[in-house]
């Protein structure tokens, strides 16, 4: 478990950091704007340790990835959310495991 919070602390950095972060993705006009909503709104919970929040923003972030398919400019950024929510995917099976 300490290894995959480990995991899950580096990619929230990096998803956060001026490299990975989307251009504009901050801005409420822009379509990944959600995206990247939904994930800093994991961070949160993940961090608050409320689980079933967690959950929710996990379905609202892979919805909206279906829904918006990455473009060539976002795609790095979905990969990277993609390995994101899986990790958390983990963390919550472990932590209801526990």
């Amino acid at each position: 478990m300490e290894n995959l919070d480990s995991r899950i602390k580096a990619l929230q950095v990096q998803l956060n950091s001026v490299d990975c972060a989307p251009a504009r993705g901050y801005r409420r006009n822009i379509t990944i704007y959600s995206l990247v909503s939904y994930v800093n709104n994991i961070t949160g919970c993940y961090i608050s340790k409320n689980f079933q929040m967690v959950e929710l923003f996990i379905a609202r972030a892979r919805t909206h990835m279906d829904d918006f398919p990455a473009s060539e400019q976002w795609s790095s950024y979905y990969r990277m959310v993609d390995e994101y929510l899986f990790a958390m995917e983990e963390w919550l099976k472990e932590v209801s495991l526990s």
